[in-house]
């Protein structure tokens, strides 16, 4: 199989057509097992790699101390094959037992990315996306803290996940009254159960040249055909961890 390559939205960056979340990575598989995943990945023609500060073993256990393997996982693997890629993670999640260890804040932002920097033993990240919409922090002061990080050189492009398409276009308003860099894509997930961003999120996306990178394209496990109807989930699987399936199920019509 031959995997091409976009530009992400209206920049002039390239990303491979599929790519590959490492959420397991840490999680339910070790660095040995990742290894071989990362590999096959490359191998196939796989450029963009997503991660993010908050995957890890911690997010079975309810506890955000143990957050970050998967980035340090892949600090581990990639070596010199770094500038091979295209290296995306996020930031917002609970990362510890502060009242700022989470969110979107100036200074929750500026500490998170350079926890993840070191994890990631890299001096930039290509891609740094905010993994869901803060409603207790202005967006201006998130967006100005993530241009600050492009300024400075740690940063290339900034993104959103799970955001909505009003969400998106709020922010791109702030970014172009005040000069700031803007969201260049949108990370929501997507599959033929859970279809809901065919409604608003994907013309916004093409009317506004937003790259729209997905995530689940297999309901997380239910399209695999390891589940059968009513039945228990299979042990190893995300349904036996106690992950919830996709809670919107739409046909975008």
């Amino acid at each position: 199989m031959s995997i091409g390559q976009r530009r992400l939205g209206r920049t002039g960056l390239k990303v491979s057509e599929v790519s590959l979340g490492t959420m397991a990575f840490g999680r339910w598989i070790d660095q040995k097992a990742s290894a071989d995943v990362l590999d096959t990945a490359l191998e196939s023609g796989i450029t963009l790699i997503d991660t993010a500060d908050v995957y890890g073993s911690g997010m079975d256990k309810g506890n955000p101390l143990e957050t970050g393997e998967s980035e340090t996982i892949l600090g581990n693997l990639l070596g010199a094959r770094r500038h091979q890629i295209v290296l995306a993670t996020k930031v917002h999640g609970r990362v510890g037992l502060g009242p700022n260890d989470a969110g979107q804040s100036r200074y929750h932002i500026q500490r998170a990315v350079e926890n993840s920097l070191k994890r990631l033993q890299t001096d930039y990240i290509d891609l740094y996306q905010v993994h869901r919409f803060d409603e207790e922090t202005p967006l201006e002061e998130t967006l100005r803290a993530l241009d600050d990080l492009v300024r400075q050189g740690k940063v290339r492009y900034i993104g959103a996940s799970n955001y909505a398409a009003w969400q998106i276009a709020k922010a791109h308003g702030i970014s172009a009254q005040l000069r700031l860099e803007r969201f260049e894509s949108v990370q929501p997930e997507y599959s033929i159960i859970a279809r809901g961003i065919e409604q608003e999120l994907v013309p916004f996306a093409v009317s506004e040249g937003v790259g729209v990178i997905v995530y689940s394209p297999l309901g997380r496990g239910l399209l695999t055909g390891k589940y059968s109807y009513g039945g228990q989930p299979p042990a190893g699987t995300r349904g036996a961890a106690g992950e919830a399936a996709p809670d919107t199920v739409r046909t975008g019509t």
